[in-house]
């Protein structure tokens, strides 16, 4: 590893931010995380300190990088820096200071279901031309939505900041700003795709979003591609080096595995569960309950477009379990389970169901319990859960474009369960080794 040219990685999430070294082979050789706690300051509101985020960032990258010069390795190696991001939290910062005005909204925050049922109820002709151009269903979960909150509700923005002060961003555009000292503002197409705010035929801004939401489009980032030279990174050890990539996350899983052909489905099993579906160069919009994102779009090659079936209740099933229902003492106990369900149904609508159904106000249920059920047959009825999702959006996919998975690939830390979804989907299951 000496004189071996080596690859930084930036992940971001609310809740966990890591910093990992690759080698040219793609594995990882060094790595360091932090955890964040979320904030939960009213039913439904779940927000995240972006400073935070920062400040834990900064501490993965010290941290990997005393361990790369442990090993006599200079940081030089490192020649270019790739960033992935949770795509639907959003904040606003100050122009001069980088200091956030809110802490960042998260993406399973819900306190936008009110304006939302105003949107339906009195502009129903709007907002469906928004869904046309968008791709997206207006939902609570997308940033767009998240930012008109944001600008209404938030005092110091209606007070001493005016809007040419402030800067919106999902949470690539944030620390993209942190690194290099405010000379990008910038998102990339997999994270735009997402706000609500970007018309996914163009590939830019939506005047006609932007004005429903009340968002000035001249105040948002400028939209790039997934893979081009950035920029330069200007603090932190990691200084001098060039930001050659931004990513959602779960594009950025799509993209790793290669996927370019029409078909090609995968699913991410972690916290919550998102199972994303090639449909090729060309925009298409559902008309059964599944959105559509920008898969990834590479430098000045065309755009690749994917259908997406998200659902926040992923593995927080499997937490919930452990923590409130106290069924479960490990993942091992898990792992060796070898029972059906037995007739038993969970449906862990926490926070709505989303796609392909899209049903906020519904909430969890289990049902078909007998005299002979036992909480084996429970924990078993909730890892059908993640499977039935998974069915959902794949039969929704092939009335959307008549076309039959032959395969479904899982990565995520619940993706050991691929047994299951394979039998429920009645498909063989990829899952990478590590």
């Amino acid at each position: 590893m000496m004189n071996e040219q080596l690859i930084g990685v930036i992940e971001v999430e609310s809740e966990i931010v890591k910093f990992s070294i690759l080698n040219h082979s793609g594995n990882i050789v060094l790595d360091s995380y932090s955890h964040i706690e979320l904030i939960k300051p009213y039913p439904g509101w779940v927000e995240v300190d972006a400073e935070n985020i920062w400040n834990a960032l900064c501490s993965t990258i010290n941290e990997v990088i005393i361990k790369l010069e442990l090993k006599n390795v200079s940081k030089d190696n490192i020649k270019i820096i790739g960033i992935i991001n949770e795509r639907d939290t959003v904040l606003a910062w100050d122009l001069e200071s980088s200091k956030p005005l809110c802490n960042a909204i998260h993406y399973t925050d819900t306190r936008t279901d009110t304006i939302i049922q105003d949107c339906i109820s009195n502009c129903p002709k709007e907002l469906d031309d928004i869904e046309d151009a968008t791709g997206s269903k207006v939902t609570s979960m997308f940033s767009g939505i998240k930012l008109k909150w944001i600008i209404n509700n938030t005092h110091i923005i209606q007070g001493p900041h005016t809007m040419k002060n402030i800067k919106f961003g999902t949470l690539d555009t944030w620390i993209v700003w942190k690194l290099t000292k405010g000379n990008l503002y910038v998102t990339d197409m997999t994270n735009a795709s997402r706000t609500l705010l970007m018309n996914l035929k163009t590939l830019e801004w939506s005047p006609d979003a932007c004005r429903f939401f009340n968002v000035p489009i001249a105040l948002l980032p400028t939209i790039k591609s997934s893979s081009e030279h950035y920029g330069t990174i200007e603090q932190t050890p990691l200084k001098g080096i060039s930001i050659g990539s931004i990513f959602g996350i779960h594009q950025a899983a799509l993209y790793g595995l290669h996927f370019d052909k029409p078909g090609q489905i995968m699913s991410n099993y972690g916290d919550s569960c998102t199972v994303s579906c090639i449909i090729g160069t060309e925009f298409k919009r559902s008309n059964n309950g599944l959105t559509t994102t920008v898969a990834y779009k590479i430098d000045k090659e065309p755009a690749v477009y994917a259908f997406e079936g998200w659902t926040s209740v992923g593995g927080k099933v499997i937490e919930w379990l452990k923590k409130n229902m106290k069924i479960v003492n490990s993942d091992a106990e898990i792992e060796s389970l070898n029972i059906d369900a037995s007739g038993v149904y969970f449906v862990p609508a926490f926070n709505g169901l989303a796609a392909p159904h899209w049903k906020p106000d519904a909430r969890g249920i289990i049902c078909g319990i007998t005299h002979r059920t036992n909480k084996k047959h429970i924990i078993r009825a909730a890892l059908e859960a993640f499977c039935f999702h998974t069915k959902d959006v794949c039969v929704a996919f092939k009335k959307d474009t008549n076309i039959v998975p032959s395969q479904l690939f899982v990565n995520g830390l619940y993706s050991i369960y691929n047994n299951i979804l394979s039998y429920e989907t009645v498909r063989p299951v990829g899952r990478p080794v590590s």
